[in-house]
């Protein structure tokens, strides 16, 4: 995450990369200048989780503009040198990227380039159509509970099933409490963990050089999942008790909401 998107600082970023950004890209910005995103492309590997912002910190798009390397395009015969110029990665890992495409038009395509592949995908004719396809990724939750006062009172309604009871909770890793049980099935190891829909809406770990900066940037509270504002409780589980965990919270009344693909 950057500082707060300026006129100035787009200015600047456009200046240099020689095109004018999507006013769709800059709206959401906005909201957030750049870091992890919870959505995306359907059926598409390797996993796009982040759109990169504007501004001094790694990753962003000033940073990224010189990644796909001109001499390496010309030995590969993917795309020629002077297409490099004309891409701006907003998300990848070096061997992947994904890019404003100015090839053809100063309004930019979303393009997918795979450098070790040699793949040179269209994604989008807009970047306004790339959110469009976007999709929730749910990660591992599988199950919304509706009418759960809590990961504690799910916790222990949830005892019967597993015979152990849930590690207390844990809100270091994520920035909001998760507890997880480790149970035996058919001997194999197998997890579950509760965790909140309702979490505070920025989270920064103390031993984070830019903590002083950024504790307080985003304050109050937000869903997780806004498409489900009537979810108090998110399951996850490991695949070998996936199938006796729903069944147990619809036999016990939970009224689970299945989510995602699971």
């Amino acid at each position: 995450m950057q500082e707060h998107l300026t006129p100035t600082a787009v200015a600047q970023a456009e200046a240099a990369l020689g095109v004018k950004l999507p006013d769709a890209y800059l709206a959401c910005l906005q909201v957030q200048n750049g870091g992890y995103i919870r959505f995306e492309l359907p059926d598409k590997e390797p996993p796009h989780d982040s759109i990169w912002g504007i501004g001094p910190h790694f990753p962003n798009i000033n940073e990224y503009h010189q990644a796909l390397d001109p001499e390496a395009a010309e030995d590969d015969g993917c795309w020629s040198p002077g297409d490099c110029n004309r891409l701006v990665p907003f998300d990848g890992d070096g061997h992947w990227f994904l890019c404003l495409d100015y090839r053809d038009a100063e309004e930019p395509r979303v393009a997918f380039v795979d450098v070790e592949a040699e793949l040179d995908l269209q994604v989008a004719a807009t970047f306004e159509g790339y959110l469009r396809l976007l999709v929730p990724n749910y990660g591992s939750d599988i199950l919304g509970l509706r009418h759960a006062a809590s990961i504690d009172e799910v916790a222990r309604s949830l005892r019967p099933l597993t015979g152990v009871d849930f590690d207390p909770a844990n809100d270091q890793d994520n920035g909001y409490p998760v507890r997880r049980c480790k149970l035996q099935s058919g001997g194999d190891q197998e997890w579950i963990w509760l965790s909140p829909n309702q979490v505070r809406r920025g989270f920064v770990r103390t031993s984070d050089r830019r903590y002083a900066e950024l504790k307080d940037a985003l304050q109050g509270d937000a869903l997780r999942l806004p498409e489900h504002p009537d979810v108090q409780v998110l399951i996850g589980c490991t695949d070998g008790i996936r199938d006796r965990l729903v069944s147990w919270c619809v036999n016990e009344g939970m009224e689970p909401v299945m989510l995602g693909k699971n």
